[in-house]
């Protein structure tokens, strides 16, 4: 409802700019063999809003993508919506499954398109997802989480304890991780140019570490690192009895252009990203003049 939500209110603003918008809807329905017991959501979305939840009373695996595009024309709209790509598939490995979603566009200026990525599973114990441009939602979901986005903020959501790591990172946005009791962990929080706040309102935490935007503690004894940065934005952690309940309708703020600058370079400390990070460790691949070769 959110992301028709936000296309709307897309298409209505271009309109009164004098531009077009088009939209198209790709949806897709896998049935999640029983013998599947672990599955994981894998998710890449070029430019958009991503939301994943997790719910036992449903019975199948299903993805939307509502893509859109904009342009001074309906017809070259149109064109721009058509250089939009997604793909959904479920890979099933005898107890084990991912179901991954990939979207893409071909155009040179993807600029004026987005693609809002909605997946519900009947479970899901594992969650990757990189993203820019748009918030990311994640709903009763456990196992090993990693999510990467730029330009929008991350909630993370779940009734289940979360005893495995966790990497959340934004380039501009709040992070929101809330959990519930049984949860382990051993935080790692910080944020370059806000807040960071940590309630655990059902059991007691150890901290070690606070600073202006940085706090470290430690949950229940756990050994799972918890990461979480952000450059422009606040961190929110809790440890609730009903951590799902509580969610928050606006979870955007508008894109400061400078958060764009130094994503994978020399000066990637301005995003504060941990040193095993994939973009960091990508990045020093490729700097690397024997990479290539070798």
């Amino acid at each position: 409802m959110r992301a028709r939500m936000m296309i709307g209110v897309v298409a209505g603003v271009l309109m009164m700019l004098g531009g077009c918008a088009e939209s198209k809807t790709h949806e897709y329905a896998f049935d999640v063999s029983p013998t599947v017991g672990m599955l994981a959501v894998d998710i890449e979305n070029f430019r958009g809003i991503v939301q994943v939840r997790a719910d036992h009373r449903v019975q199948r695996a299903t993805v939307t993508a509502s893509g859109s595009a904009s342009d001074e024309s309906s017809k070259k709209a149109k064109a721009a919506l058509d250089e939009t790509w997604v793909d959904a598939t479920l890979e099933e490995d005898g107890a084990r499954g991912v179901l991954k979603v990939r979207t893409g566009t071909r155009a040179e200026n993807p600029e004026a398109q987005w693609m809002n990525v909605t997946v519900l599973v009947p479970r899901c114990g594992g969650v990757r997802i990189d993203n820019r441009e748009g918030y990311v939602e994640v709903v009763g979901t456990s196992g090993g989480t990693m999510i990467t986005n730029r330009l929008g903020a991350v909630e993370f959501r779940t009734d289940k304890p979360m005893i495995d790591p966790v990497t959340i990172t934004t380039t501009d946005g709040d992070v929101y991780y809330q959990v519930p009791a049984g949860s382990t962990g051993a935080f790692d929080l910080q944020s370059l140019d806000g807040a960071v706040t940590y309630r655990d309102r059902v059991q007691g935490s150890d901290r070690a570490y606070v600073a202006p935007g940085s706090y470290q503690a430690r949950l229940n004894g756990g050994e799972n690192a918890i990461q979480m940065r952000t450059n422009r934005g606040n961190v929110n952690v809790w440890v609730d009895k009903d951590p799902v309940a509580l969610t928050r309708l606006f979870k955007r703020d508008l894109p400061d252009p400078q958060d764009m600058w130094f994503l994978q370079g020399s000066r990637r400390h301005t995003r504060n990203l941990p040193d095993d990070h994939v973009e960091v460790t990508r990045q020093q691949q490729t700097s690397n003049p024997y990479h290539d070769r070798y």
